[in-house]
């Protein structure tokens, strides 16, 4: 499941904090790969009702903010690595698949993005897990959108009977990713 806090909900989004930087051409479009993290759910299925009663959290859970500190945008923090195919994976981690798609006219540096994960799907195969397909479109350095693609399925995965919160389709990333 999403690394949603069940109990006090403190975030519905990732920021993923990028190792190295992507830097985009002008009209430029680039596919990668990033880690991020999941969390186990503990589920009862009962009377064909699936019900969350726990979550188990395998990596060390951070948060920061994305934005000024005044109204900026809390969200879980997770330091990834940008990789031009499927990564592997540890427990407690899944893949996130990103199209980036640079429709302006600058260059382009991205050092971190932030993805909705609130109602989102969750893929599973074995222990490896996968995020699905997100979608950045970039019009501006300070105007990029995030939109997760739902009706995606990834060849051989399962998804998970469930999912957690309100889906939100997009993101505006106000601040910039840089």
């Amino acid at each position: 499941m999403p690394p949603l806090n069940q109990k006090y909900f403190v975030s519905n989004t990732i920021y993923l904090k990028l190792k190295s930087s992507i830097t985009l051409s002008p009209k430029e479009k680039a596919t990668v790969y990033f880690k991020a993290p999941i969390d186990i759910g503990v589920v009862l299925y009962k009377d064909d009702v699936n019900t969350i009663i726990d979550r188990i959290t395998l990596t060390k859970e951070k948060y920061a903010i994305y934005g000024p500190i005044e109204n900026g945008l809390i969200c879980r923090f997770y330091i990834t690595d940008v990789h031009h195919e499927e990564p592997e994976i540890t427990m407690g981690e899944a893949v996130v698949k990103v199209e980036i798609d640079n429709v302006s006219n600058y260059f382009i540096e991205l050092s971190k993005i932030v993805i909705p994960v609130e109602g989102i799907n969750i893929f599973y195969k074995g222990e490896r897990a996968h995020y699905g397909l997100f979608k950045v479109n970039i019009e501006t350095p300070d105007s990029i959108s995030i939109k997760y693609v739902k009706e995606v399925k990834i060849p051989g995965f399962y998804r998970t009977p469930i999912t957690v919160g309100q889906f939100k389709e997009h993101l505006k990333m106000e601040w910039g990713a840089n």
